[in-house]
């Protein structure tokens, strides 16, 4: 054994062992330290504090974005009676109270019923009161011979008291006084069937009453349900809340097919500035899988009735188009024109050449104008529609809105 290796390496082990004690102390020093800081409590500032009473309250959050609300309660406004849109005063998006007009109806007819029932119950209300008048006429003319009788009676009365107390003198004679006794008794029966005739005039006036007060009844009711047909016109929202969609599909359809006999003549477009939202909200409510896609508003001048339903054709075709998702629309710029886009992923058009050839129809129902139709909807606006389809891969039909 080498005895110097042996007594170098002793005072190497004594000083690793030195630094694993200092660093165990160190350790167990950090450690208490924290420990002290954790239950030590925390000081802080007067001025550093905020005393404030907890209220409870509705927890407000404002989403911006694009979409469809779904309403809670839902009230849909309806007419009872055939009637032209004369003005809209309240467009969907509008908070609304349940007085709120939002449409205002014209219909000459019932304003012309209303017309005649007013006429009708003012003529009844004029024939009640004249027969009042007549009947308290009569009444009073029966009760004026009842108190000429009843004085005369009384008169005769007297008269036979009078000739009571001369007869025994012999002043009167008793044939005068047998004859004012007759008059008396003559007077007595006149005044009891006046009486009995004046209570009958009577009876006779108020069964006469009752008949003229229900016929003025039926009248008032008669200018009530009138009245209330027009005031129908006036249409409000009933409850408080957000106006959806004004539904006047039925209006325009109406107007479609009284001017419009034949594909081949169409009505003038009347056009008007139109917003992309509004078409949107309306085609969502008659088609609500409807897929919309729209980045931002965009404005297109043209028909109201004739864009929309040359829209709902083409969208009817992508729901029967056999896929498994909803259709989309989707509107945007290209350059300087305005296109809008229906898209679906069915089984594409089988024949594509034969897309507008009137009366050609694959469907089983079809009829085969209605592509037709559709063209000539947007061709008389002086737009045009393209439709791009491909087999088991789905159809794309865009109007060109140029600027």
């Amino acid at each position: 054994m080498d005895l110097d290796s042996t007594l170098k390496r002793k005072p190497q082990q004594s000083t690793a062992k030195k630094w694993l004690m200092a660093a165990a102390i160190g350790v167990s020093a950090l450690g208490a330290l924290m420990m002290y800081q954790w239950a030590t409590p925390t000081v802080v500032a007067a001025s550093q504090l905020q005393i404030a009473t907890v209220e409870q309250a509705d927890f407000v959050v404002k989403i911006r974005g694009f979409g469809r609300l779904k309403p809670k309660y839902q009230r849909y406004l309806t007419n009872t009676d055939t009637a032209m849109v004369e003005a809209i005063h309240v467009y969907p998006g509008t908070i609304v109270k349940k007085d709120t007009v939002i449409l205002s109806l014209v219909n000459p007819q019932q304003a012309q019923r209303l017309s005649v029932a007013r006429l009708e119950l003012a003529r009844q209300k004029a024939s009640v009161n004249e027969q009042r008048i007549n009947q308290q006429s009569e009444r009073l003319e029966r009760q004026a011979n009842l108190a000429i009788l009843k004085s005369e009676l009384q008169s005769a009365e007297l008269r036979v008291d009078a000739e009571s107390k001369l007869i025994e003198q012999g002043i009167v004679s008793s044939l005068d006084y047998k004859r004012s006794m007759l008059n008396v008794a003559q007077l007595t029966e006149r005044v009891s069937i006046e009486q009995q005739r004046l209570a009958q005039l009577k009876e006779m006036h108020l069964q006469r009453s009752k008949i003229q007060q229900e016929l003025l009844s039926q009248f008032e009711l008669n200018y009530q349900v009138e009245q209330r047909a027009f005031d129908q016109l006036q249409i409000t929202a009933g409850i408080d809340g957000m106006l959806q969609v004004i539904e006047k599909r039925a209006q325009h359809l109406l107007d479609f097919v009284a001017s419009y006999s034949a594909f081949a003549k169409l009505p003038p477009a009347q056009k008007q500035a139109i917003s992309s939202e509004q078409l949107n909200t309306r085609l969502s409510a008659i088609f609500p899988e409807l897929v919309i896609n729209s980045s931002e508003e965009l404005h297109v001048n043209a028909d109201l009735g004739q864009l929309e339903q040359a829209l709902i054709n083409l969208i009817k075709n992508a729901f029967e188009a056999g896929s498994n998702s909803a259709p989309s629309l989707t509107w945007s710029r290209q350059g300087d024109n305005l296109n809008i886009e229906i898209s679906d992923q069915g089984c594409g058009i089988q024949n594509p050449d034969n897309l507008f050839v009137p009366f050609y129809s694959t469907k089983a129902n079809g009829t085969g104008i209605g592509l037709v139709i559709t063209r000539e909807l947007v061709r008389n606006q002086g737009f045009e529609l393209s439709i791009n389809s491909k087999p088991q891969q789905g159809t794309q039909a865009t109007i060109t809105v140029p600027s």
